[in-house]
């Protein structure tokens, strides 16, 4: 029996197992670590891309609100219901999740280096010019330029596998400054925390890493987690200039975290385990939708399907992502000053269909998940340039936080964006064959081995 099959067989059995017995802490606890171990042994020998979207969706889903739910005084978005409520709703939906990825899921395996025909970089960097440029004009609030300005983590990959060392080094380091000047001036790091993940995934493959030093790095991954989200509050809260300042002013919080002895009380500091924990916005949809009975049934699915196939620009009213929306439809809080929260895959169910329903529709996300991954893999095999396109794509797949429209207007959009440029300019780079309608032939380098 091969790896899959046994996995969905653990999984349908750990759903029937909980439903008889009623002991969903210890499931989802075992699964959330599951996933974690899986995660850490997949990074440096594959891509996980959804190994990740597995581990940061037990991590934020069960393992951090069970230890809010233990720690003796939360000031700070308590768990306002009972554990075993809570866990009753998030772990089926949580396992029925990881059932649908694991359905479809594909293992994707890192390219070789090629050091032949470059020019395809200039494509990417010329792209995400363009991006950081429209994020100079009033076009900045709309995400299309946001989009193209990632295409430059998508050239530092490039850059890895088929350019100099050289050009490689100065596209990483470009990237990094851009992603901490951009972090450091809002007081977000989300963004800079997965690109560190993808960056370091595929950097690890090309210098050949061996097993102890990807242990390694993930002990060094996990302690700048615990040290971004550690000092985050304390961070925001301080005042901020937008020059050299904060650069020092972060670095110097950092330090005193670290020698401060907060890191030894991590897993009883709560403003550092509010970071991780989707919980209380999972709590809160819980809560409104059980006192009001005001279920969507589907309906802000049916319009995040229309926001992410209809243009803007012809339909100037149609839904915005971010989350926002969700937030103020399915609980009883409205956002104010600019803060950004969203319900999850979790709650967004659980605001549409209730308990069963939210599982159903966490088995549906999985299956999309892994359909989403095939079908890259699938169009790299045709044309042999997709690879380097995984991050942006699945960029908000992999965080736990994100709902349908966020996750799957990203991939739909950038999917497009990286079909015109491969399409456009792909093929002068690459013998795909002749052109023609038929499938092309890609040289066997060239493909995502499974």
């Amino acid at each position: 029996m091969n790896e899959k099959k046994y996995t969905l067989i653990l999984l349908a059995s750990s759903l029937l197992a909980g439903g008889v017995t009623e002991s969903w802490a210890v499931l989802g606890i075992g699964w959330a670590v599951w996933a974690a171990v899986v995660f850490s042994i997949r990074w440096g020998e594959r891509i996980p891309v959804l190994e990740l979207a597995q581990m940061l969706a037990g991590l934020q889903w069960i393992i951090a609100p069970i230890l809010i739910y233990h720690l003796p005084d939360v000031e700070k978005y308590p768990m306002e219901i009972p554990q075993a409520y809570y866990l009753s709703i998030v772990v089926p939906a949580y396992l029925c999740f990881c059932f649908g990825i694991t359905l479809f899921n594909v293992p994707v395996r890192y390219l070789p280096a090629l050091q032949e025909k470059p020019e395809f970089l200039k494509v990417l960097l010329a792209a995400a010019a363009i991006g950081y440029g429209l994020g100079l004009t009033p076009l900045a609030g709309s995400t299309f330029p946001h989009m193209l300005s990632e295409l430059l983590g998508c050239s530092v990959i490039f850059a890895m596998y088929r350019c100099s060392k050289r050009t490689a080094w100065i596209l990483f380091g470009i990237f990094v400054f851009l992603l901490l000047l951009e972090s450091l001036s809002w007081g977000g790091f989300h963004a800079l925390l997965i690109w560190f993940f993808w960056l370091g995934s595929f950097l690890l493959h090309r210098i050949g890493a061996s097993r102890k030093t990807v242990l390694a790095s993930l002990v060094l991954a996990v302690l700048a987690v615990s040290v971004f989200q550690g000092v985050k509050w304390q961070y925001r809260d301080a005042e901020r200039s937008g020059s050299l300042r904060d650069w020092i002013l972060f670095a110097g919080m950092s330090e005193d975290w670290l020698t401060g002895g907060k890191l030894r009380s991590t897993l009883q500091d709560e403003d550092f385990l509010l970071r991780f924990n989707q919980g209380w916005h999972i709590s809160q949809v819980i809560i409104y939708m059980d006192v009001t009975g005001n279920y969507l049934r589907g309906s802000s699915i049916a319009d995040s399907v229309g926001a992410i196939l209809l243009p803007r620009y012809l339909f100037p009213d149609k839904r915005r992502g971010g989350g926002a929306e969700n937030f103020r439809t399915m609980t009883f809080h409205e956002l104010v000053g600019g803060t950004s929260m969203n319900v999850s895959y979790v709650g967004e169910g659980y605001g549409n269909w209730g308990k069963s329903g939210c599982s159903l529709f966490l088995l549906g996300v999985g299956c999309l998940l892994g359909l989403a991954l095939r079908l890259v893999k699938w169009m790299n095999e045709k044309d042999g340039f997709y690879f380097y396109f995984i991050p942006v794509l699945f960029f908000f797949g992999v965080k736990a936080e994100g709902d349908f429209m966020m996750t799957f207007g990203q991939f739909f959009k950038l999917f497009l964006i990286a079909w015109v440029l491969i399409r456009l300019f792909g093929r002068r780079f690459v013998n795909c064959g002749d052109g023609g309608g038929r499938r092309r032939h890609v040289p066997e380098s060239l493909r995502l081995k499974g």
